[in-house]
């Protein structure tokens, strides 16, 4: 008897026009998924000292899996965007999200998830969303640059429509903040064969000025937990390095004759080479901990492109 997974969706959005071709609108969504299904171990032992497999529920066999709806996840969003159609040779697209999802466990082949260190009380994994981000702002817009012919300036001007005329940018900038990571132990003092969590003394972040690829949190803010318990950390407690990308397309089109035309563009991705930092080494007890040792998107990358039609 397997109970069907549902969603419960809802929102609220208001729209004002304003001077200029510009629209204005504020919205909230949010949304409730129910009955999620996830394979749970249930043939974990409780904490205790002497062999793993001696003390499991089910003896004479390893792991068992339970797969039941199990989990409920919910999300909330505050919207906001400016919009100005394209018009004018110009068109402008503003956009920030505040929101927050929150579940209690995510695929299992998430591998930056460990999963429930204690099968008996899953309401201990529920936490952050391994993709909750919890705020992002993108900004883009197409520019017909206002120069030769058929343009406010230059359209007289035979060498100012040779240099300038015909020329559109376009771009896109994105900016959010890092996604939740599970601080965790590389060796399980609770003796049961779940991946174990440390116990949290205090905060764990560090201030901002403090944060760099090479110690991204406070170690001394967590300690293995005593002999046969499970560490209180929770999961998804602290934040990776946020992003911040321009992406940028120069294009031009060169009227050969009447029926061929010549295409050029460039388009730079990562123009400022900001570098994209991924998660840290988050496992307390191994060689790099708390160090970032990987990037989420590569250098800045230069294309070009011309295209001839006829």
């Amino acid at each position: 008897d397997f109970p069907l997974p549902y969603v419960l969706q809802w929102n609220l959005n208001v729209q004002q026009e304003l001077p200029g071709q510009f629209l204005f609108q504020l919205g909230y969504t949010g949304s409730g998924a129910h009955k999620l299904y996830f394979p749970l171990n249930v043939n974990m032992p409780p904490p205790g000292p002497g062999a793993i497999d001696a003390r499991r529920p089910i003896r004479g066999f390893g792991n068992v899996f339970h797969y039941a709806p199990l989990f409920n996840s919910t999300y909330h969003a505050l919207l906001a965007k400016m919009e100005r159609r394209f018009a004018r040779g110009f068109s402008l697209l503003a956009s920030y999200t505040w929101g927050h999802s929150i579940d209690g466990g995510a695929n299992n082949n998430d591998q930056n998830d460990p999963g429930p260190q204690d099968p008996r009380n899953l309401k201990a994994h529920r936490g952050n969303s391994n993709f909750d981000v919890k705020h992002r702002f993108v900004l883009s817009g197409v520019w017909e640059l206002p120069f030769g012919k058929g343009r406010p300036f230059l359209a007289s001007s035979a060498v100012g429509n040779a240099i300038l005329g015909g020329w559109q940018l376009s771009g896109i900038t994105s900016a959010q903040t890092g996604q939740p990571f599970t601080v965790t132990l590389n060796f399980d003092p609770s003796n049961t064969g779940a991946t174990a969590r440390p116990n949290r003394l205090r905060d764990g972040s560090l201030p901002a000025g403090q944060r760099d690829p090479v110690r991204w949190f406070d170690l001394d803010a967590f300690a293995a937990a005593p002999a046969y318990t499970y560490g209180n950390s929770g999961r998804n407690i602290l934040r990776a390095p946020g992003l911040v990308n321009t992406d940028l397309g120069v294009a031009r089109t060169f009227t050969l004759t009447e029926r061929v035309r010549l295409r050029f563009r460039g388009e730079f991705f990562n123009l400022f080479n900001t570098p994209q930092f991924g998660l840290p080494e988050m496992s307390i007890g191994t060689p790099g901990v708390g160090i970032i040792g990987t990037v989420v998107m590569p250098e800045r990358q230069i294309q070009l492109a011309l295209q001839l039609s006829w």
